[in-house]
């Protein structure tokens, strides 16, 4: 595993870090997953292949209502926005949301109001 718990691929090895599709095969001990299920996560040794391997620790159910494509895009996308800000909640545990703005704060958009005398 890398630092980010990332599982570390043996080389050579084939490009692509994320999948989606329907799940062919499981492990023996494997419960949460099933023939046929609709999943994506981030595979070990690779995606550009007719069957990545996904760990069940890094592989999710698909929503209905997401494609697979869109599917396949979410485990870098998330660890990129995740990664910096779980880096930093140790130092400023305030920062964890970084959409959020301090409660006595006017946002930006929300217009001054006017006092009349």
């Amino acid at each position: 595993m890398s630092p980010f718990g990332a599982p570390v691929a043996e080389l050579p090895s084939v490009f692509g870090g994320e999948a989606a599709g329907a799940v062919e095969q499981v492990g023996a001990d494997l419960t949460d997953f099933a023939p046929g299920d609709e999943v994506f996560g981030q595979a070990v040794g690779g995606t550009f292949a007719e069957y990545p391997r996904l760990p069940a620790a890094f592989t999710v159910h698909k929503p209905a209502t997401v494609s697979f494509e869109d599917a396949a895009t979410l485990p870098i996308t998330t660890a990129t926005a995740h990664d910096p800000i779980a880096s930093r909640s140790s130092e400023r545990p305030q920062s964890a949301c970084a959409c959020a703005h301090h409660p006595q704060q006017r946002p930006r958009w929300q217009a001054p109001t006017r006092v009349s005398n």
